[in-house]
């Protein structure tokens, strides 16, 4: 697109290389890193649809890999409720100004680094699935949400990731979809977001030859600053716009 130089392009497929090996190496979910890093590189009304597509990609080769031992039972009643989480979400976003929504997005990531999620039973999976649909139809990352969902349903370590994965694979399909619905061009974007998809596969296969088995927590430090700092960042730039 015209409003994204080919510098900008750059450092886009540069990130999500880089976000995929952290999340691979770390074992620390690499979205919600992505969604900072391209806060300060996209229109906040192009950010969360092109992260959107770019994390379909991710979850959906890595719930294609461990497909057997995904929790198919979860998958229906979480979809569902994504449909009407999506819907009702994508109707607030498009006539939310550009200043809340990127005040928002901060909160979100305030949240992400200090808040604390509760488990949640199994049973409540499709009123989970609008809510944390809506989320992220408005501020982005929803992974880490669902991470302590999916931590509730007490599934082992494979299936843990691979349900995880396909989830999320709905979850921003129906993003995606609705985002498209209510207006936003994907086309433009289209050669961009393949590459970032292709980088981001080859951050996941060198993170996890290099996988980090010491150190976590310096990574964790250096991660929840870099989030916090764009978080700020974004709110400096709501308030300097209002």
């Amino acid at each position: 697109p015209a409003e994204i130089s080919n510098l900008t392009a750059i450092l886009m497929i540069a990130v999500s290389l880089l976000t995929s090996f952290i999340s691979a190496a770390a074992s620390i979910g690499g979205g919600l890193v992505m969604l900072a890093f391209l806060s300060a590189l996209l229109p906040p009304l192009s950010l969360i649809p092109i992260h959107g597509v770019v994390q379909l990609g991710s979850n959906f080769f890595r719930a294609l890999l461990s497909l057997k031992d995904i929790s198919r039972g979860s998958i229906l009643p979480f979809t569902i409720g994504c449909l009407f989480g999506s819907y009702t979400g994508g109707s607030i976003a498009i006539n939310l100004p550009t200043a809340y929504l990127k005040i928002g997005i901060a909160i979100f990531i305030f949240f992400s680094v200090f808040g604390k999620i509760p488990l949640v039973k199994k049973k409540y999976l499709l009123f989970i699935g609008f809510a944390v649909s809506l989320l992220s139809m408005l501020f982005g990352a929803s992974g880490f949400l669902m991470s302590s969902v999916v931590k509730g349903m007490k599934l082992s370590p494979v299936s843990h990731v691979a349900t995880h994965g396909a989830m999320m694979t709905f979850q921003h399909l129906i993003k995606s979809i609705t985002f498209g619905i209510f207006g936003f061009s994907f086309f433009s974007y289209a050669p961009l977001l393949v590459a970032m998809i292709i980088s981001g596969f080859v951050g996941t296969f060198v993170g996890k030859k290099f996988l980090v088995k010491k150190g976590q927590d310096y990574f964790v430090k250096v991660l929840n600053t870099i989030l916090v700092l764009a978080a700020l960042r974004l709110i400096w730039s709501a308030l300097t716009t209002l």
